[in-house]
């Protein structure tokens, strides 16, 4: 035993006599790492990494605007009127007949890396629209013929792709702002998650379907941010933070599928939409077009809430069609059930055979009344939702007066004279109600506790 006991002092006397300048050298570094541990962990160069959760199936054509904007700006802007300014571009100007569109950048605009931006940089593919650039800081647009709301398309922010590595080439996506898209993982054609990169700053967005399923992943600490809910689910929870951002663009509508035979007369749409309860609070909406908008007019009809007055109308239609029966299935998704319920309830009351239906993802092609959110764009031309030409106008309304209406308004480049005419496009629209409109929907962010105050600095 002490045989054993003399070999290993004599190997452990050998090692520290060999390899004596390493160990003091490692246990001096090892005292002052210690000593002056968090000084040293600010100076390296840690990643900040925030998981983020977004619903919604998106392409990367597709990707969220206020993503993409984290990343580059476009050559104009919207502000909260709806109206456009100028924001990579210096000047945008308009020739007479509203065909032409010639716009400047500043020449001292730089990628996110230094390199000059150029004209010759700017992709844009528009249909019947020709580009010409003349010189590095100019270019023209010419249309076939007047489109109003073109500036509108001029603030898709401009990027662009540029091929990164030796040996495993990536696509990186970058701009003239902080960040860049650094890898994008999907699922089919659909987005799984877009990484936005900017020094030590990480921003990883994974994309769920349903808000059910971004609610799973928070639970189990998958992601610890989730944006854009449309309610607060763990407002209960002591370790979540909730912010709630006004989004006045996006509300909860209720759709009549108007090729309905129970909802072709308008008297009915009309009748239901007295018997439906709305919100009496300052987030109600009464038009299709945002309040903050300078087209928006006050002056429609609110159709507030009055199961008197749309008893009145039904005993009307019954004694005009005593053979009648009207049987309404109303579909929304989870998000939306308790207010479907109210609205169900109410038409129950009215003596109108009604039932809800809750479905994850709706048929907006088969259904009779649908309750969902509704995201408008920033200019009032609403062509794509409202004329009867249109595959995206769930309602299936068809009016010619709507139509013209439309159409003229987005010919139309004096800004007085296209304001009257989206004033009576939201008069009559309303008054033949394919459509109720009820409320603002606010967007939720709930993260866990540190993460938003994270995200926000």
């Amino acid at each position: 035993m002490i045989k054993k006991l003399r070999i290993w002092s004599w190997i452990v006397s050998a090692f520290i006599k060999k390899y004596a300048i390493g160990i003091t050298i490692g246990t001096i570094a090892g005292v002052i790492l210690v000593v002056y541990f968090d000084p040293i962990l600010k100076m390296l160069p840690i990643t900040n990494t925030q998981h983020i959760g977004r619903i919604g199936s998106f392409t990367l054509a597709q990707l969220p605007l206020d993503i993409q904007q984290q990343v580059s700006s476009g050559l104009t802007k919207i502000n909260q009127k709806g109206d456009w300014v100028a924001d990579v571009a210096n000047t945008v100007n308009i020739n007479q007949d509203g065909t032409q569109y010639t716009v400047t950048i500043n020449p001292e605009t730089t990628w996110n890396d230094g390199t000059p931006l150029t004209t010759a940089d700017i992709e844009l593919n528009i249909a019947d629209v020709t580009i010409d650039r003349p010189d590095p800081q100019t270019i023209t647009f010419t249309l076939q013929e007047a489109f109003a709301p073109f500036p509108t398309i001029l603030s898709q922010p401009i990027l662009r792709k540029t091929k990164m590595g030796f040996i495993r080439k990536k696509t990186e996506i970058s701009g003239i702002n902080e960040f860049s898209i650094t890898d994008v993982e999907t699922n089919g054609q659909y987005l799984k998650k877009v990484i936005l990169s900017s020094g030590n700053s990480v921003k990883v967005y994974h994309f769920y379907p349903t808000e059910e399923d971004a609610l799973v992943a928070f639970k189990l600490g998958h992601i610890d941010t989730i944006e854009g809910l449309s309610s607060a689910p763990m407002d209960q929870w002591s370790n979540v933070s909730i912010e709630k951002e006004p989004d006045p663009n996006r509300y909860l509508t209720l759709f009549f599928n108007t090729a309905d035979p129970n909802l072709q007369d308008k008297t009915i749409r009309q009748m239901l939409a007295y018997a439906t309860p709305k919100s009496t609070d300052d987030d109600r909406v009464i038009s299709p077009i945002s309040r903050n908008s300078w087209a928006y007019n006050p002056q429609v009809k609110p159709y507030l809430y009055n199961l008197d007055t749309a008893k009145e109308m039904l005993d009307k239609i019954v004694a005009a069609n005593p053979n009648i029966e009207l049987q309404i299935t109303l579909t929304t998704t989870p998000a939306y059930v308790d207010i479907g319920q109210q609205i169900v309830d109410a038409w129950n009351q009215l003596g109108v055979t009604a039932n809800l239906q809750i479905v994850s993802f709706p048929d907006t092609n088969e259904y009779q009344a649908l309750l969902i959110g509704q995201q408008i764009p920033d200019d009032p031309d609403q062509y794509a939702l409202w004329h009867s030409t249109q595959a995206t106008n769930i309602a299936k309304y068809k009016s010619p007066k709507i139509d013209k209406l439309i159409e003229d308004g987005r010919k139309e480049t004096d800004k007085d004279k296209r304001k009257q005419i989206y004033l009576d496009f939201q008069r009559f629209l309303v008054e033949d109600s394919p459509a109720v409109f009820l409320q603002e929907l606010p967007n939720f962010t709930i993260a866990r506790n540190g993460a938003l105050s994270k995200k926000t600095n």
